[in-house]
């Protein structure tokens, strides 16, 4: 009996051992599960936040970065095209090869000889006395004109063009309050010949121009006090006029300055050798003039 008895004892608690640990086994796996769990909850959502974090902010930057990107690569592809079509024009320009337009004011030595025969052997005319015509020198008078060329290379340009102005002489008040007036219009226009030496951004030019002109002056007896008013956009009674038609030469020599490449600003000086063969007709036949003159040379295009 008592043998039966510390076996059953020893059954009870081996058993009892058994159960302890394996509840003690439980709760560590159980909290060992707990801890596995939360940390990896907490990864989970700190990776989550992560995520979305740098994707909203890829998407806020990466329109910025295109944008950017796209503009840089607009202005390099305008500043490069710039750039070589630049070279292209420069080359041309040192070749001799292109085009260029002048736009020419210039103030020009009109000399008034020939109006001053005019006057003193028409028989109207010389009743009245031109003060601006006694030394019958020169007279400065504005004109404006274009002239458009070609390079055809080794500085060589050829082109055409004109210029035109005009000017007034009024005669001394006469006793019965009346004067005359002379309207002087000439201008001249032909072929161009010039030759450029091109250094760096300086063109110092020569040449000439080949062609013919008209010189028309207009009289126009009326009274005095006609200027009180607006007489010159009238039209004016008793009014006539006399031809000379001419031909000659325009010499020149200058220089201009490369602002731009399609700009180019400088002047030149030149003279005006004219012939007219039949002058105004009757007792004023031919008759030789040579006018100086100051022009301005605003040039554009790639010839300056």
């Amino acid at each position: 009996m008592r043998i039966l008895a510390f076996i059953q004892v020893l059954l009870i608690f081996s058993f009892s051992g058994n159960v302890s640990a394996q509840t003690d086994t439980l709760v560590d796996s159980s909290i060992t599960m707990e801890t596995d769990t939360g940390l990896s909850e907490q990864k989970n959502d700190s990776t989550v936040l992560n995520e979305s974090t740098s994707q909203l902010s890829g998407e806020e930057k990466s329109p910025q970065i295109d944008t950017i990107d796209a503009i840089m690569l607009t202005v390099n592809k305008f500043k490069r095209f710039q750039a070589a079509l630049e070279r292209s024009i420069s080359k041309a320009r040192v070749q001799g090869y292109g085009g260029g337009v002048i736009i020419q004011p210039m103030i020009l030595g009109l000399r008034t000889e020939p109006i001053y025969k005019l006057v003193s052997h028409d028989s109207q005319l010389r009743q009245f006395v031109f003060q601006d015509l006694t030394n019958h020198s020169y007279s400065p008078l504005l004109v404006n004109g274009a002239w458009l060329y070609g390079g055809v290379g080794n500085g060589v340009r050829v082109g055409f063009g004109g210029w035109t102005g005009e000017c007034f002489f009024g005669s001394d008040v006469t006793p019965s309050d009346s004067l005359m007036t002379l309207k002087i219009r000439t201008g001249f226009g032909g072929l161009m010949v010039e030759k450029v030496f091109v250094h760096k951004k300086l063109n110092i030019i020569t040449g000439g121009v080949f062609g013919g002109g008209l010189m028309k002056v207009t009289k126009s007896y009326q009274d005095a006090d006609v200027f009180g008013g607006v007489a010159w956009n009238e039209d004016l009674d008793n009014e006539a006029e006399a031809k000379a038609r001419q031909v000659g030469l325009e010499l020149r020599a200058g220089m201009t300055i490369s602002l731009l490449s399609w700009w180019h600003l400088g002047m030149d000086l030149n003279s005006h050798f004219l012939l007219s063969v039949n002058g105004f007709g009757g007792s004023v036949n031919s008759f030789v003039t040579v006018n100086p003159g100051l022009r301005l040379r605003v040039v554009l295009g790639n010839l300056g």
